[in-house]
């Protein structure tokens, strides 16, 4: 299946259930125990995300129904995009400090990040992970991660 790319709020239907480990950095945002966003740990203490979700962090997990699931971290602080728009979701990222480090463990490392100075040609592809809606129409997702290529988007131009 081709992935399903909304132009609202850019969700992404479809996909493959990805491989245990693969994405160590996958982070989890969740709003009761079901998830609403998904964010990258980039270091032991900061994972970044969108802005318009904050709710407990749950990093390592890749069944949410898992016994073995950890539990939520704790957040310090939250620092939003200083033009971070609620009404619009422009500038809609967020950068999360952790109360404690994160161990790095074969479920939970950092992502390796690209230069400022990277740039990613057009027409190119990228993995998207996350827990996925089954269609368009269903309010609730898999509690399995997933993984699914997608081409990258440009970003659409700011309005004056």
């Amino acid at each position: 299946m081709a992935p399903l790319v909304c132009a609202v709020f850019c969700c992404i239907i479809g996909g493959q259930d990805a491989e245990q480990n693969k994405w160590p950095w996958q982070v989890t945002v969740q709003r009761n125990e079901d998830p609403i966003c998904g964010g990258s740990l980039i270091s032991a203490l900061w994972v970044v995300s969108a802005g318009h979700c904050f709710d407990p962090l749950v990093l390592g997990v890749h069944h949410l129904l898992s016994p073995s699931a950890p539990g939520p971290s704790k957040v310090q602080q939250i620092i939003c995009h200083p033009s971070y728009n609620a009404m619009n979701h422009v500038a809609d990222i967020t950068l999360v400090k952790l109360k404690e480090s994160v161990p790095f463990i074969p479920s939970i490392c950092p992502i390796s990040l690209p230069g400022a100075s990277h740039q990613f040609p057009e027409g190119s592809k990228c993995w998207v992970t996350g827990w996925r809606r089954v269609e368009v129409t269903s309010k609730s997702a898999l509690h399995r991660l997933t993984q699914i290529m997608a081409p990258f988007c440009q970003a659409l131009p700011r309005p004056l």
